[in-house]
């Protein structure tokens, strides 16, 4: 057994290996689930029963912490009371749609620093969070950003300021507010590159400024800011404290684009604590022998985390998906992304990358009632010659695809055949409903 078997085995009394299989539906009474921690990938068009059809289900039953991002309450609705008998919930609101919910928690980026890498990581993550890269030219002015936003962050960070303070200090130009709280740290390395990173000739540092404001424009709202400062705080200490805590992230739905940049950093600066804190996790033993063998067997406790991108092309577009696709199990993590389509991951990463992020998926439900010409390919390619039973008849297979009856979707996963299969219900399946605690009558 691994160092880590003891204190792994708290996970493991909630479940075996299917427990750490997400149920992606039923095939003839049979039910079907994704390979161990392998990402998940659900395409459908609005009410096609993404949410209630996976994402609910996969909160109710996941016997370890959870993240999911959504602009619905219904997730909420629907899991927060199941999820709290377990462990805590915390909603992230920073548009204040849910202020009514007494869950909503703090979180600042400062939080996430405490050296001066740290802060050059987190600089990084909340430019390109808010300024998507175009050519050489363009890049060379994000980068000095990233260099110029360091210093104020480590400053406040280590300073015990505020991104209020972080924001000022910027629409100022107060390098020298900032430079004397680093020299007052004692810490010199950071203190000179501090001094080099502040210091350049007047005309660029106009340019500077302006493209990080740009970038960092979020950070504006007063909403923003006072989440940043309010109490309780998110804190991945307490979050991945060995309960079945769970972190809603809401957007605002007619707000999405304005608070994106907020999501976007948020989530790789958690996932980075994720990574940190799972590092020990014998993924290699997967395949080989099952999920519980690979936590019980790990050198290091692991939180096996569920991680549900809701609405993830619109929501919390992350950069780097494509990293997380395909590194996510190694770090425990099981990952479901929910889009509307393959147009929608186009629009926001490129065809190619796209496509990367739909083959590093090892289970792909397509969803009925879809339009996007893209999706239509993707699901000839995934069908080839196949004509799994409850495919209706029709001239092409895309066709067949769209016009299944709401509830049933196509579900490739692993090496397993591509099978047509009937989703489970929220507000319907006896099992999911005693999880919420509510009966049919309910309803």
């Amino acid at each position: 057994m691994g160092a880590g078997g003891p204190e792994n085995r708290w996970w493991l009394m909630r479940g075996d290996d299917e427990t750490f299989r997400i149920s992606l539906g039923d095939r003839e009474g049979e039910r079907v689930r994704a390979e161990p921690f392998g990402p998940a990938l659900v395409l459908g068009p609005h009410r096609s029963r993404k949410t209630t059809g996976v994402v609910v289900p996969a909160l109710l039953e996941w016997p370890g912490p959870a993240l999911v991002t959504s602009i619905r309450e219904d997730v909420i609705e629907q899991t927060l009371e199941a999820r709290r008998r377990h462990g805590e919930v915390m909603i992230i609101d920073p548009g204040g749609v849910l202020e009514e919910w007494p869950d909503r928690v703090g979180w600042s980026p400062l939080d996430f620093i405490a050296s001066w890498d740290d802060a050059m990581l987190t600089a990084r993550i909340m430019v390109d969070a808010g300024h998507r890269r175009g050519g050489v030219n363009e890049n060379h002015w994000t980068e000095a950003a990233i260099r110029l936003l360091a210093p104020f962050l480590y400053a406040a960070a280590r300073g015990d300021r505020t991104m209020a303070d972080v924001m000022r200090w910027i629409g100022t130009q107060a390098e020298d507010e900032a430079a004397a709280i680093i020299e007052g740290l004692g810490d010199d390395e950071g203190a000179e590159v501090a001094k080099v990173t502040l210091t350049r000739d007047e005309q660029q540092r106009a340019v500077v400024y302006l493209s990080l404001e740009v970038a960092i424009a979020v950070w504006h709202f007063s909403s923003v800011q006072n989440l940043a400062d309010a109490e309780p705080r998110f804190q991945m200490s307490k979050f991945l404290n060995g309960r079945n805590n769970t972190v809603y992230v809401c957007a605002p739905p007619n707000a999405q684009h304005e608070f994106r940049p907020y999501f976007t950093t948020f989530i790789p600066l958690f996932v980075r604590s994720v990574y940190r804190a799972n590092r020990g996790f014998a993924s290699s033993l997967l395949d080989l022998r099952g999920p519980v063998a690979a936590l019980e067997e790990s050198e290091s406790p692991v939180k096996p985390l569920l991680m549900a991108l809701d609405d993830a092309g619109s929501v919390a577009p992350i950069p780097d998906l494509g990293g997380l696709v395909s590194t996510a199990s190694k770090a425990a993590i099981q990952l479901i992304t929910v889009c509307t389509d393959v147009s929608q991951l186009r629009s926001v990463y490129g065809e190619n990358l796209a496509r990367s992020i739909v083959n590093n998926h090892s289970s792909v439900l397509v969803l009925p009632g879809g339009h996007d010409t893209a999706t239509a390919e993707l699901s000839e390619q995934l069908l080839g010659s196949a004509r799994p039973a409850g495919l209706p008849a029709a001239r092409t297979s895309a066709e067949a695809l769209r016009i299944l009856p709401r509830g049933r979707a196509l579900c490739v996963t692993g090496t397993a055949p591509p099978e047509i299969i009937e989703l489970r219900s929220s507000v319907a399946d006896p099992d999911l409903l005693a999880l919420r605690g509510v009966t049919d009558g309910d309803y």
